[in-house]
């Protein structure tokens, strides 16, 4: 199981259902052996939206790291708890790219993607780690719904 910390608190999903969901989509995006080196630091802020217009963002907190396993996430805990567990499963992706070398922050130039450097000039729409997540998303929520599911009956 992914180590996961949780700060603050989303209005709309307890901290219970946060941690399972991040270990769900670990496991399922990195494998349950990689998961359980990952370690994920959860911020619910209150604002995020409001001030950076954001849903939800993640850094590398090892930067140095070739693939880094340390990570922080931030969440605007004012989503609804459809939109919370779809960021989690939009950022976890995130998380993979980064495990996976697959995504990389480089000093002086936003991030590589698979070897390809981008700029700050383009779209966030138009970046090929955000055309996966946004991809990603709706999968991982339907994954999560099932399993979800299946635990009420």
């Amino acid at each position: 199981m992914a180590k996961i910390v949780i700060r603050g608190q989303s209005q709309s999903v307890s901290k219970e259902e946060a941690r399972e969901a991040f270990s769900f989509f670990a496991a399922h995006l990195l494998g349950r052996r990689l998961s359980k080196n990952v370690y994920t630091y959860v911020t619910f802020n209150q604002n995020l939206f409001k001030d950076e217009e954001s849903y939800g963002y993640v850094m590398p907190i090892d930067v140095a790291a070739r693939c880094p396993r340390k990570f922080s996430v931030k969440i605007d805990a004012q989503l609804n708890s459809y939109m919370t567990i779809r960021t989690i499963a939009h950022e976890m992706v995130h998380v993979k790219h980064y495990c996976r070398g697959e995504l990389k922050d480089i000093e002086g130039c936003p991030k590589k993607w698979l070897g390809e450097i981008y700029d700050e000039t383009i779209d966030y729409k138009d970046l090929p780690w955000e055309i996966d997540a946004l991809r990603m998303e709706p999968v991982l929520y339907q994954l999560w719904k099932e399993v979800i599911w299946k635990r009420k009956i």
